[in-house]
């Protein structure tokens, strides 16, 4: 069955169209299918790849986020069949060698993506730039966005934290919760942003916020115990029943995309007063 996509214009007018199938994607762009493998490995990388590739090639201007998505699934079916050539096969030699193959032409197909996309100025390729090739004008030119007000989703601004990740713990954390308050390019969210979140908040001494944002990771399927910190706040079941609630409305908060910072405010931020913070979230935050 096809997938409905609707598609809201700045214009407000609703729009909505099918999205094909594989099969017709592989037969009315037959270029978009070529030199992938056709047996039964790596088939969900290779379905994202197509379906990726479908996406980009519909575009008319610079794919910036799309081209980045693009560049990672192509590194996710190079990977998934660099392990798949491997496999022999006694009796079907002929299949070992095909794999071996698509994986020769997937790295063919990344190289020269990664030409393509070379020159780009868009931010998530930038970004890209620099992670893969520690190009350090890809950087420079990715950290002069900072302020511009161009790094305006959660994509964006996870990257930006990135960066900051091993020098400005404070700095990542506000990254990371402005960017939960900014509209998606993608239609989920990495459950990673919860956990490293939590990590931040314990290392910096915010065991409420260590807990709420470990209850919130958890409910995006992070194996991650919450049990070391209920010492931290004194095994107050009261409180924690309290900092549940406010997990599950934070949650559901950024799932419906209407979250708010000041909704997770506990622990007070560097600067902030202890009481002025406490009584604001008692007042604001926590349900009633």
């Amino acid at each position: 069955m096809k997938k409905l996509l609707c598609l809201v214009p700045l214009t407000l007018l609703v729009a909505c169209k099918s999205e094909p199938s594989l099969q017709e994607i592989c037969t009315d762009y037959p270029a978009l299918c070529a030199r992938l493998n056709t047996d039964g490995w790596c088939r969900n990388e290779r379905s994202e790849l197509i379906r990726q590739r479908y996406d980009v090639s519909q575009l008319t201007a610079d794919p910036g986020y799309q081209g980045y998505r693009l560049l990672l699934d192509t590194e996710a079916y190079r990977d998934c069949m660099a392990k798949a050539s491997g496999v022999v096969h006694k009796n079907l030699k002929e299949r070992q060698s095909a794999r071996g193959e698509a994986y020769i032409e997937s790295l063919k197909d990344l190289k020269a993506l990664q030409e393509q996309y070379k020159g780009s100025q868009d931010p998530h390729l930038l970004y890209y730039r620099f992670t893969r090739f520690e190009d350090e004008h890809a950087l420079k030119l990715f950290l002069l966005l900072e302020g511009t007000g161009a790094f305006n989703t959660l994509e964006l601004k996870t990257m930006l934290a990135g960066y900051y990740a091993k020098s400005d713990r404070e700095k990542t954390f506000r990254l990371l919760i402005e960017g939960l308050a900014l509209p998606r390019e993608s239609s989920t969210i990495n459950p990673e942003i919860f956990q490293t979140l939590a990590t931040l908040s314990m290392q910096s001494f915010r065991y409420q916020d260590a807990y709420l944002w470990t209850r919130i990771a958890q409910r995006h399927g992070v194996a991650i115990d919450p049990r070391n910190l209920e010492q931290y706040l004194k095994n107050d079941e009261k409180r924690m029943t309290e900092l549940d609630a406010l997990a599950e409305g934070v949650d559901e908060a950024i799932s419906e995309n209407r979250f708010d910072p000041k909704m997770a405010e506990l622990d007070p931020q560097p600067g902030q007063d202890k009481a002025s913070v406490s009584s604001a979230a008692q007042s604001s935050a926590l349900p009633n």
